[in-house]
């Protein structure tokens, strides 16, 4: 679809020009945006001539009332919807917008052969360049199918945009080989953050979750409880730093910390385990212990080396890792990571 962008301007205010942005995001949303102009009160009647010439519609931006009263007064049509067609150029106005909502209205202005099926999922723990490189191959596709890749803190949604006339066995085979490649780190973007999904999935299976947290100092617990209903699921959280506290709270052996280390899958095993001993109405239960902050044993860096043990009344499973950044980023790596292992486990 062949379109114009028109920015009507007040006289002076040379500040209110084209958005580029916004000239990006139509492009990016399959529109071929063949000219974008700023006009004012005096070059109406010009800027009226390129929108007449333009193949498929225009989208007013700015001060779009000024425009809408100089076509009234020349042709004597009031216009007040946000999409009309005059002249035979489909018109939709803009005074006001964001990136985020300008899909939806897109979709009121598009022509309905000219829509694109939206598909998006969620990479956990990859950058947009880390997936690109993933997808390089699929990304140059016969049947025109873009994609589109928006960064949110450790995650990046990805938007799939289908052209509408596209065989449903040529989306399922993108979608097969997609998950092939990142399904380890792949979780639904519905429009509910990961943590509310977490929250939605503890609520139906009905189970309640106790933490022990060491190096991630409660912030597994506080993410938890985030949620509205969180009592629902949520029974306890407790945060064990010493070795004392391991041991005098959840019943971590001397010996093994003396074995292995009070950072170690052992420990993180043990406090998984105390918490599931000392309550048996606690159905799951997660634990840490890291190093956050710069350490060395015996020379070797071990900075951002963690456990993370998530345990049920069956089986217990600890997930070495090792995080890179900041004390505080690790922190919160290790937060995030425990909430999307909890995620995978649910669903």
């Amino acid at each position: 679809m062949k379109i114009g962008l028109l920015n009507i301007c007040i006289d002076g205010l040379a500040s209110n020009g084209v958005d580029k942005g916004l000239t990006a995001k139509l492009m990016e949303n399959g529109l071929d945006v063949v000219w974008a102009s700023n006009c004012t009160k005096h070059t109406f009647d010009y800027a009226y001539s390129m929108c007449s010439a333009t193949p498929d519609g225009v989208i007013l931006t700015g001060h779009t009332k000024q425009f809408l009263s100089f076509l009234k007064s020349r042709f004597g049509q009031d216009f007040r919807e946000r999409v009309f067609g005059f002249d035979g150029i489909r018109y939709m106005v803009l005074p006001g917008y964001d990136y985020e909502s300008i899909e939806d209205a897109l979709q009121e202005f598009l022509p309905t052969k000219s829509k694109a099926r939206i598909i998006k999922f969620g990479v956990f723990s990859k950058s947009s360049d880390q997936i690109k490189s993933v997808l390089a191959d699929l990304m140059v596709n016969k049947s025109k199918i873009k994609f589109e890749f928006l960064s949110e803190d450790d995650s990046v949604v990805v938007v799939m945009r289908v052209p509408h006339r596209t065989e449903e066995i040529v989306v399922q085979d993108m979608l097969a080989k997609i998950s092939a490649r990142l399904q380890e780190f792949l979780y639904a973007a519905n429009g509910k953050s990961m943590m509310e999904q977490v929250a939605d999935a503890l609520k139906k299976a009905g189970v309640k979750v106790a933490v022990a947290e060491s190096y991630t100092a409660g912030g597994i617990a506080k993410s938890l409880c985030s949620v509205a209903g969180a009592s629902a699921y949520f029974c306890e959280g407790m945060v064990c730093y010493s070795p004392y506290a391991k041991q005098k709270r959840l019943g971590v052996s001397p010996q093994t910390i003396q074995n292995f280390g009070v950072v170690s899958g052992d420990v993180a095993y043990e406090m998984a385990a105390g918490l599931l001993v000392q309550n048996p109405t606690y159905d799951l239960v997660l634990a840490t212990t890291g190093y956050a902050s710069t350490h060395t044993i015996n020379g070797l860096d071990v900075t951002g080396q963690c456990f993370l043990a998530i345990g049920t009344r069956d089986a217990i499973h600890v997930f070495p890792q090792q995080f890179a950044g900041t004390r505080k980023e690790i922190v919160q790596k290790g937060i995030d990571n425990a909430i999307f292992k909890l995620y995978k486990m649910l669903t």
